[in-house]
């Protein structure tokens, strides 16, 4: 995948976590952008799939509600396999 496409995405998956989107567009989001069967972990949590991710985004921006976040293009490349 050119490092366009992996922008594009990371950037989609990214808007997911806006906090002016509502469930159903953020529930777009993460369909145009992972697996229906994704895993997700941080330090304290782990999830599997669409809805959990959503529900954890949604409680995330519910206790983080000033949380913003960027990417910027030199951090996204490309692995050569």
């Amino acid at each position: 995948m050119h490092n366009e496409a992996y922008l594009a995405t990371w950037t989609a998956y990214q808007s997911a976590w806006s906090h002016r989107l509502s469930a159903r567009e953020r529930q777009e989001l993460l369909t145009s952008t992972v697996a229906e069967d994704c895993v997700f972990t941080d330090p304290t949590d782990q999830g599997h799939g669409h809805a959990e991710l959503s529900a954890k985004i949604g409680g995330s921006n519910q206790r983080f509600p000033a949380r913003r976040s960027r990417t910027r293009r030199s951090s996204i490349t490309t692995r050569r396999r």
